[in-house]
């Protein structure tokens, strides 16, 4: 057995069987704790910290003011903003399964900014900067460490910089570790995370359970999460008319993806093709030894603790089942288990453990540098080209003319940004947000049948305009493409079609699907 940091092994058998693989994991290990010591002798001046933190502050910062909202956080800001009532906003959630609590945040805030679309930086920056130092400066780790975990792709770009529920929920989970030794402080934070998103709803039930197994669970608290639990329960409950948001692939082909998705925990590097792309896994072959790693890393790192070893398989199982057998999971989604893992260990360092092993501080630098890679390929990159998509719509003159979206949530950016409405497929009103109860679009078995709706449409109402995400080939005079405008990193593109060419328009006064909502501007 080769011994190389602590309680860090290499296995005889693997020593014995695949010498070269042990070689290689052996060079990780030195050059890992090499790189460590390193950085730790760098960092050690208190001036030199300081400067760290400030330098990963404004880079955290940066990367949020410079980024384009995606449909996701557009359609949370204009559920925020254009539902006239609170009754109103808590029906429209029944659609979205989230809790209200970052809508809250988002409305509150419109009060105050002088355009709506500002809430999704500022509410982003006021929680991500405390939770950026809440790893900098209250995680029992070495410095070095609390520097990737600050910089790791996961923290720095997808929990941080990609403005949703996410972003609360992930800043709950770090300011209570960071106060887990400090009275009771961390209790409302655990209150708090039902009230961010169902998984954190999950994640809460571990964190309430660390707090009950260390006698530090007064009912008065455990009252509060129970409660807080049984409301984003009861605000959540789907509403009887919802349909799925996106059409949902096979058994086998949602296992496939999660364990894609998995593979991104041991390499966050999200890329399609020849391109980056966020929200992809890693090349597949590079996938698969990410995801052999990552398990291997999590094994070893926990060994001794087959509470925590089960509690994490637990969760990890939980998406497993949850993504085959309800709704596919993404990959943002499954990162929720590298957050439970990194809790963990904090915990275990709290308690007087060793922290960070040789593999997971090794993982950390690894996906410190993924982070690094994605905040430059954000800062050259649009994270979504919407605002170009408004302005090619306005520049040929087409704001007023009949639109229709497929798939329903493509147009929402522009929404936001113009206040042009979107037909929906099937029905015959338009919308900004999507209320997730068309069940037409998940009848489309094929692209005859998406045409012959199309066909259908045009013959009853005239010629009118489609927005897509999917590139269409030519079917004159059904349909005709007249302009395009490429993805940005979130993958989405835009590709502007004619349907119904030669037909004269008719029926251009669409009512909204669901009235009377406000316009797209400040309380």
């Amino acid at each position: 057995m080769t011994q190389i940091h602590g309680g860090d092994t290499i296995a005889p058998w693997l020593c014995a069987r695949a010498p070269l693989l042990a070689r290689v994991l052996a060079w990780i290990a030195r050059t890992t704790l090499a790189l460590d010591r390193a950085v730790n002798a760098a960092l050690a001046t208190t001036v030199a910290w300081t400067g760290a933190i400030c330098a990963v502050i404004a880079l955290q910062i940066l990367l949020i003011i410079t980024h384009k909202p995606w449909l996701d956080e557009w359609q949370a800001v204009l559920i925020a903003v254009q539902t006239p009532t609170w009754p109103d906003l808590l029906a429209a959630l029944r659609y979205e399964g989230h809790p209200p609590l970052w809508y809250a945040i988002l409305r509150g805030l419109t009060h105050f900014l002088s355009a709506p679309l500002l809430t999704l930086p500022v509410a982003a920056a006021l929680i991500a900067v405390p939770g950026q130092l809440a790893i900098l400066l209250g995680a029992p780790f070495a410095r070095s460490q609390r520097l990737c975990l600050a910089l790791s792709e996961f923290v720095l770009f997808e929990f941080l910089t990609v403005s949703r529920s996410l972003t609360l929920g992930a800043v709950c989970v770090f300011l209570a570790l960071a106060l887990w030794r400090r009275g009771h402080w961390a209790w409302p934070f655990i209150i708090l995370l039902p009230q961010c998103d169902f998984l954190f709803g999950v994640l809460s039930f571990v964190f309430a359970g660390w707090r009950w197994v260390e006698r530090r669970a007064p009912l008065g608290w455990l009252g509060g999460w129970i409660a807080s639990g049984l409301l984003a329960a009861w605000w959540v409950r789907p509403a009887p008319d919802v349909a799925p948001a996106i059409t949902q692939p096979g058994r086998l082909a949602r296992l496939i993806d999660w364990l894609a998705g998995m593979s991104a925990q041991g390499l966050p590097l999200q890329w399609h093709g020849l391109r980056p792309e966020w929200g992809q896994p890693p090349p597949a072959l590079l996938g698969a030894i990410a995801l052999l790693a990552v398990a291997a890393m999590a094994w070893t790192q926990l060994r001794g603790r087959p509470a925590d070893r089960l509690v994490l398989a637990g969760f990890a199982g939980f998406t497993l089942v949850f993504s085959v057998a309800v709704y596919a999971l993404s990959v943002r989604h499954l990162m929720l288990s590298t957050l439970l893992l990194v809790a963990m260990v904090w915990r275990q360092a709290l308690a007087g453990g060793p922290g960070p092993g040789v593999w997971m501080r090794a993982w950390l630098w690894l996906v410190a540098g993924c982070g690094v890679f994605m905040a430059v390929v954000a800062l050259i990159m649009p994270f979504n080209n919407s605002d170009r998509a408004s302005a090619w719509i306005a520049s040929h003159n087409l704001s007023q003319e009949r639109w229709l979206a497929f798939p329903e949530s493509a147009g929402e950016g522009i929404s936001g940004l113009s206040g042009m409405p979107f037909q929906r497929l099937g029905k015959r009103c338009t919308q900004s947000f999507t209320r997730w109860n068309n069940p037409e679009p998940q009848k489309l078995v094929d692209g005859a049948q998406f045409y012959r709706v199309l066909a259908a449409t045009a013959k009853h109402e005239g010629s009118f305009y489609l927005l897509s995400d999917f590139s269409l080939p030519d079917m004159p005079p059904l349909i005709r493409r007249i302009g395009d405008v490429p993805a940005g990193l979130d993958g989405q593109a835009f590709h502007f079609y004619r349907v119904g060419e030669g037909l004269p328009p008719r029926g251009q006064a669409t009512p909204p699907c669901t009235a009377p909502f406000r316009p797209f501007v400040r309380f």
